[in-house]
């Protein structure tokens, strides 16, 4: 769907009712992103609609109204989804530790280092592409299929294959192999 340009002028400039127009017209869309990145989690993706729509109003002077606005929503509900499924990430970990009694058993140290060691994998998958990263995070995170993702980003099976494939290789050439088994097998169990 296409927005005035009058609309976002309007939009930019604090215009309530220009807000209520774009928001009429995108949230459905915007909503079925949202959920179909989160697993269909109804509950986040509606929690997440919200905070995008906060984004937006609080973002608003930064609209360029000449470039795509489509795009600029969906950069911005994309960066909310990294954020969410990055605090999921980051929220299961600590619970692992708690639940199998390892915190306990670590020096603090070491757990410092377990903390550090997700934190530096989090980090290595922000400087993938972001293409390659949201195939990776669909696989290994919301257990899709290659079949599914195919679909779902309209590119070949193939295509998902060689993508997880090359982030898997970037991630060993990064990490000690037996760290990553390990941070990977605790990431599979998280959705």
């Amino acid at each position: 769907m296409s927005i005035q340009r009058s609309v976002l002028e309007r939009l930019r400039k604090g215009d309530e009712q220009a807000f209520e127009v774009v928001y009429h017209a995108f949230h459905r869309r915007i909503y079925g992103f949202l959920l179909s990145s989160l697993g269909e989690d109804e509950s986040a993706a509606e929690d997440l609609l919200q905070s995008f729509f906060l984004r937006l109003w609080e973002a608003r002077s930064n609209i360029d109204v000449d470039k795509d606005f489509t795009a600029y929503l969906f950069t911005i509900a994309r960066n909310l989804v990294y954020k969410e499924l990055r605090e999921k990430m980051t929220y299961t970990v600590v619970k692992l530790l708690e639940e199998h009694d390892v915190r306990d058993r670590l020096e603090a140290d070491q757990l410092l280092e377990a903390e550090s060691l997700h934190s530096y994998i989090v980090n290595l998958l922000d400087e993938l592409p972001s293409a390659r990263k949201n195939i990776f995070i669909l696989s290994r995170f919301k257990h899709m299929s290659n079949k599914e993702i195919a679909s779902l980003l309209s590119i070949s099976e193939k295509t998902v294959e060689t993508q997880i494939y090359r982030t898997l290789k970037f991630l060993k050439s990064k990490v000690n192999l037996v760290l990553l088994i390990l941070f990977l097998s605790q990431k599979i169990k998280i959705c």
